[in-house]
């Protein structure tokens, strides 16, 4: 199975599992940061975050822009950067 196979129709998220990371990544986050969040799969974080957040990712739909980090190109600023578990699998 070829990685693009795997993240369209394999995988799925995990966030409530994970103590550290996750949902707590959301008390960490300021009220004016903006956020861009590297491979966001289902955009989970949009619900609670709404504009202040952009979601890529080369393989979801959900994604505000299904592109990939090496594609990927903005203008703006972000505070905060999340890469839960998408940036592993790059050489």
């Amino acid at each position: 199975m070829i990685i693009s196979e795997y993240f369209e129709k394999v995988w799925r998220p995990n966030t409530d599992q994970y103590k550290y990371s996750g949902w707590a990544l959301l008390d960490k986050v300021g009220v004016d940061d903006k956020v861009l969040d590297v491979g966001c799969g289902y955009n989970l974080f949009k619900q609670h975050l709404g504009q202040r957040l952009t979601g890529i990712d080369p393989y979801n739909d959900a994604a505000d822009h299904r592109v990939s980090i090496e594609d990927w190109e903005s203008a703006d600023q972000y505070d905060v950067i999340f890469c839960l578990g998408s940036i592993n699998f790059g050489s």
